[in-house]
């Protein structure tokens, strides 16, 4: 008789320590002994029954089906779709353009050529908010046969002209594919003109550097368009010389300081990188 009483208060003993832990069903059938920490919107923390001044685990909540607690009552996980964090505040807003279309590569045409050299070609490359260009361009500036001139005040002709620019810029778009940019151009090139006074031809290599802003427009086809200007230095440290066919040679030279302004008005096409 005293064995069938042992016997039973070892079967209620267990049967209580059973029920006094907190049992994690995975959906993949197994079961985790646990005491639960915490539940948040994605993950479950827990400590395993048996070691309980251990260390926490974390588990996926979309990994678990089913928790009984030990006081008889359970928490059963629907197939909620996981949250994202990286879409949680108004940086990651999914209904902003740049993170429906988060990644591209554009290639664009300055018909303008930031006011300065003709037609400027380029690539643009955007992540989210982040986004840089580089172009390159050649030819003759109008502008620059308005506004160089020679120390007489009469104006040079400018032959030829080459540019490389980089321009990183960061976006604040809104939900209408519009998106206000700040950003830094930079690039360095030569040019190219005829001084008639005395009669030569100059040689300059010259290096800019400006800050700027402008909007972007970014269809749902891809197609954008890019407004902007830039306000900067103009540094041209070296200059050469050639007098009516002679060969060129390099002068003491100062070099040129000076304050400019250049406007871009760009049209060109994103193709989305996944």
């Amino acid at each position: 008789m005293r064995n069938f009483f042992t016997f039973l208060a070892t079967l209620m003993l267990l049967s209580f320590v059973a029920n006094a832990q907190d049992v994690i069903t995975m959906k993949n059938g197994d079961e985790v002994q646990s005491k639960i920490m915490e539940i948040t919107p994605t993950e479950i923390k827990y400590k395993r029954y048996e070691n309980q001044e251990g260390p926490t685990y974390t588990i996926k909540k979309s990994d678990a089906f089913m928790i009984k607690y030990q006081n008889g009552t359970k928490d059963v996980f629907n197939d909620e779709p996981e949250t994202k964090t990286e879409d949680n505040g108004e940086f990651w807003n999914p209904e902003l353009w740049t993170n429906k279309y988060p990644a591209g590569i554009g290639v664009f045409i300055d018909p303008v050529g930031l006011g300065f050299y003709g037609v400027r070609l380029g690539a643009e490359f955007r992540y989210r908010r982040f986004d840089a260009a580089i172009a390159g361009h050649i030819g003759s500036g109008a502008i620059l046969n308005l506004t160089h001139q020679n120390y007489q005040g009469m104006p040079d002709e400018v032959e030829a002209a080459s540019c490389i620019s980089f321009n990183p810029k960061f976006l604040f778009p809104n939900k209408n594919n519009f998106a206000g940019y700040v950003g830094v151009l930079s690039g360095f090139g030569k040019y190219r003109f005829k001084r008639y006074s005395p009669n030569k031809t100059v040689k300059e290599n010259y290096v800019v550097a400006s800050f700027g802003g402008g909007v972007k427009f970014r269809a749902n086809s891809g197609f954008y368009t890019n407004i902007s200007g830039y306000w900067g230095v103009y540094v041209a440290p070296t200059q050469d010389y050639k007098y009516d066919g002679d060969t060129y040679f390099k002068t003491d030279y100062d070099g040129i300081f000076a304050f400019f302004g250049m406007a871009e008005v760009a049209i060109g096409y994103e193709f989305k990188v996944k």
